[in-house]
């Protein structure tokens, strides 16, 4: 009960992200605000954890490469297609419910538009399908044991009316909170936009009407989080 009163609080208490302009980025999809995001939030510049990184957006990596963080090592369990342009110091091939990872070995972990697909239908990148969405729930306490005391994982999601479809879960607040007091994980930040004629920073949380926009390939609402291990 201490903890769902600290998600609450932490709710009801969330400031919009540093520099970024409401309203921009009208043809964008969540990746200009989630990008953004870890950009004016991520503080740790050693040991961090990208988490599915071999599919990502060319800008990812630029991103990465501009911030310049020490020993940055990419895990997925898919393949490495795409060119990632050096940042990583080391890949591994990693499922992330179940990590051959020494427990504590991250200062901070990246967890950008992963955490949905895991458990799911993730054939397109060679795997079998699945229907196991609660298996989310497993693999953020991975995240959780691989994480150094004080470590914190930046973390997000698509939001809006709860969906669970073939390939991805959509939370609404109800889930993600059940999914984050479940965590031994405390809430340090929550930040979520709204795409609406462009991205805007939305403080009433009642996206019951955002949908995911699967003819434009994004998501109509989108969570930010920042979570600390004890």
């Amino acid at each position: 009960m201490y903890k769902r009163l600290c998600f609450l609080i932490s709710v009801l208490t969330s400031i919009k992200i540093k520099n970024f302009v409401d309203g921009d980025f009208s043809k964008d999809n969540e990746r200009v605000v989630e990008n953004s995001f870890i950009e004016n939030c991520l503080l740790e510049r050693n040991n961090v954890a990208d988490m599915g990184f071999a599919y990502a957006e060319d800008r990812w990596y630029f991103l990465l490469n501009k911030l310049k963080i020490n020993n940055l090592v990419g895990i997925d369990l898919a393949t490495q297609q795409r060119i990632d342009y050096g940042v990583y110091k080391m890949k591994l091939l990693e499922d992330m419910r179940e990590m051959n990872i020494e427990s504590k070995t991250f200062d901070a972990i990246l967890c950008v538009s992963t955490l949905e697909h895991v458990g799911m239908n993730n054939k397109i990148y060679g795997f079998k399908k699945e229907n196991r969405p609660q298996d989310q729930s497993k693999a953020l306490d991975e995240l959780y044991r691989i994480l150094r005391n004080g470590g914190r994982l930046y973390l997000t999601l698509p939001f809006g009316h709860y969906q669970v479809e073939d390939w991805y879960v959509q939370y609404d607040l109800e889930h993600l909170m059940r999914l984050i007091t479940s965590s031994k994980f405390i809430t340090k930040r929550m930040f979520c936009y709204k795409e609406n004629n462009g991205w805007r920073f939305e403080k009433s949380w009642n996206f019951s009407d955002v949908y995911y926009q699967a003819e434009k390939h994004r998501a109509g609402g989108v969570v930010c989080l920042i979570l600390q291990k004890q």
